[in-house]
């Protein structure tokens, strides 16, 4: 609220005292670095970004500080390439089973290849971490979202484009160039890979399903009436895009309201566009009532940013105008 009012000097001393123990841990980091710029400490600024950059490489906040400084976040962050293990000397009972795996990716068997690869990784806890990529590669994109993010905190050596683009997989790739609606598929893989983890099967707790995580309700509404299977892939990538193109159509093309929206509905979305009248993308999604959902944005559009530029978008630059975060 000090930011709100532009008492800059107040709510440096908040932001300087609070701890971070958000989920997306760096938060108040990033609104110290904010603050302290608008003050004119450019040194004390430098050095807090410095420590977004050392200590919560993959967090939002550090993204968006990086877009906001001009400093390349990819170069920051990744490392030259790093070989890979294709076989333990920790664990070599573990061999015969990669060796399985291999074969059964090598002639297209990928979801049995996943769930021996997942089995493997459950099993044989003592694998190398630079083997434990490997294994995961040989799995269904589930598998290595929901493998390697923490092994990309932990090694620092494992940080290279090569193994980030295995984090960041493109599962169903003609599906989400055939039914995306208009919405750009990095940003649509970006939702999926947070609604999801790339699990077609998944069936949330509030009976959300399929790759999107549509409600049958919603999803009910999207086709007019008609049954429909939300574990078929392409029938609940076809609703999703819809349903989130409808929504980008309401708010504008501001996608991180859209996305609010998304995760707790249009009619929440409004009341926040309401009670937050701001043009600072970042100060109106940290000022969302819902932590899940503020959360659920930052996470997806960090997804954003690391789809596009490992894929598409080749320097800090250019990827600034897809994520439109940095004001």
């Amino acid at each position: 609220m000090y930011w709100w009012v532009k008492r800059y000097d107040e709510a440096l001393k908040w932001f300087s005292k609070s701890p971070s123990r958000d989920a997306f841990s760096g938060r108040s980091l990033y609104w110290r670095f904010r603050a302290e710029k608008e003050l004119g400490r450019e040194a004390d600024a430098q050095h807090t970004l410095k420590r977004l950059l050392t200590s919560y490489p993959f967090a939002f906040h550090t993204m968006v500080a990086s877009l906001q400084a001009n400093v390349d976040l990819a170069a920051e962050v990744l490392n030259e390439t790093h070989p890979l293990d294709s076989r333990s000397k920790k664990s070599p009972a573990a061999n015969p089973l990669i060796a399985q795996a291999e074969v059964l990716k090598k002639y297209g068997f990928e979801a049995t290849g996943a769930v021996l690869g997942s089995w493997i990784l459950g099993s044989y806890r003592r694998l190398e971490p630079t083997l434990r990529v490997y294994v995961a590669g040989l799995g269904d994109a589930h598998t290595k979202v929901t493998t390697l993010p923490l092994l990309l905190i932990r090694y620092t050596q494992l940080r290279t484009s090569e193994i980030m683009q295995i984090s960041y997989p493109k599962p169903f790739p003609e599906l989400f160039k055939d039914y995306n609606r208009g919405v750009d598929p990095y940003l649509l893989w970006s939702l999926a890979r947070k609604e999801s983890e790339f699990n077609p099967n998944a069936i949330s707790v509030a009976h959300a399903q399929g790759l999107l995580q549509l409600n049958p309700n919603t999803a009910a509404r999207l086709s007019g009436g008609q049954a429909v299977d939300l574990l078929d892939p392409a029938i609940n990538l076809k609703l999703g895009a819809g349903y989130f193109r409808s929504l980008l159509d309401r708010f504008n093309d501001r996608n991180y309201v859209a996305l609010a929206g998304y995760n707790a509905g249009e009619h929440n979305a409004d009341k926040w566009l309401r009670r937050y009248p701001t043009e600072d993308s970042v100060l109106f999604i940290d000022l969302i009532s819902y932590r899940e959902t503020r959360n659920y944005v930052g996470f997806v559009l960090n997804n954003y940013y690391w789809y596009r530029r490992l894929y598409e978008d080749t320097n800090q630059g250019s990827v600034r105008k897809h994520i439109a975060l940095d004001r």
